[in-house]
């Protein structure tokens, strides 16, 4: 149990990095993800790297402090199902839409993504 505790805290502090890496990156390697045009690809990447690459990071940290021998195997196993359905709860919605929530955006990012949110709320009006 102990060595599994060790990879999941490795693969989480990896999938950490990535997400660090994502949001205050400045190469192009490190913002392939952001949308310039509308195609349905480019905004699966952004929720990839925005949703999914942070979720799985937090999912696999908590479930290696679950992992530690200290713990009870019940205990991992009740992290694992809570984690699961807090994933399903908040996670799974946002895949779907257009556009993220504003604050799950970098900085750099927010004001155009901004933009295109208020163009398409004035898109609805009509």
């Amino acid at each position: 149990m102990h060595m599994l505790s060790v990879v999941l805290g490795a693969a989480g502090l990896l999938l950490g990095g990535l997400t660090v890496w994502f949001r205050s990156g400045t190469s192009r390697a490190a913002r392939w993800w952001v949308r310039t045009d509308r195609s349905p690809s480019r905004k699966a990447a952004e929720s990839v790297a925005l949703l999914l690459v942070p979720y799985f990071a937090q999912f696999t940290l908590v479930l290696a402090i679950a992992a530690l021998p200290v713990f009870h195997e019940v205990f991992a196993a009740a992290v694992l199902l809570v984690e699961f359905i807090l994933g399903a709860i908040f996670v799974s919605p946002l895949r779907y839409r257009r556009l993220l929530p504003l604050w799950m955006y970098p900085a750099w990012l927010r004001p155009e993504r901004e933009r295109e949110q208020d163009e398409l709320r004035r898109l609805r009006e009509f």
